[in-house]
């Protein structure tokens, strides 16, 4: 169980510094944008976030996300170990597909996210094809894609080990929030 979730915690170190990677290699190619690129920098981040939330959305098991599901004895994220849960936090190929699908006619959460997706990508594209030029171009046209899809990525990975961890806690997690409410009762009674 240890080394499940110590490995968990790399593929998420891992993740994270690969988007770090990208931002610096974004960064780099649009040096010369100056305010421009913290806008870009966001437009990446939003399209990634973006796209998270629409493959999250069009997953063929979104409703094991269900609290009544996600705690259930026997549910989809009981019994899985650390790595059943890694395999689990990876995109499916149907949820791709199926966040593609939704931008025609889908939900309207899906639709949202999904064309909120595409619509920061293609300014952030715009704004970079108008303001750069040779090289840089293509720096800074790598580095936000790769901010984008790892953000995605990365969001996702999150949610469902979250999910996951959530899942493995129960009970527990039920009486740390009791503790915690408890805490900031008091806390705030003693301020008074």
């Amino acid at each position: 169980m240890i080394l499940g979730v110590a490995a968990m915690l790399v593929a998420i170190v891992l993740v994270g510094g690969a988007l770090v990677g990208a931002a610096a290699l974004f960064q780099r190619g649009a040096a010369k944008l100056g305010a421009p690129a913290a806008m870009l920098c966001v437009a990446a981040l939003l399209a990634g976030l973006a796209g998270a939330a629409a493959l999250l959305l069009a997953a063929p098991d979104r409703a094991s996300f269900e609290p009544a599901r996600l705690f259930a004895a026997g549910g989809a994220w009981q019994g899985a170990g650390p790595v059943d849960a890694l395999r689990l936090a990876l995109p499916e190929r149907a949820a791709l597909s199926g966040a593609l699908a939704a931008l025609a006619d889908g939900t309207l959460a899906q639709m949202a996210a999904g064309w909120l997706a595409v619509g920061a990508v293609l300014v952030g594209i715009g704004a970079l094809w108008r303001r750069c030029a040779g090289r840089s171009l293509w720096l800074a046209l790598a580095g936000f894609a790769a901010m984008a899809v790892l953000t995605a990525l990365a969001m996702h990975v999150a949610t469902r080990l979250l999910a996951w961890g959530m899942a493995q806690l129960g009970f527990w997690l039920l009486l740390l929030a009791l503790l915690g409410l408890q805490a900031w009762r008091y806390r705030r009674a003693a301020a008074h």
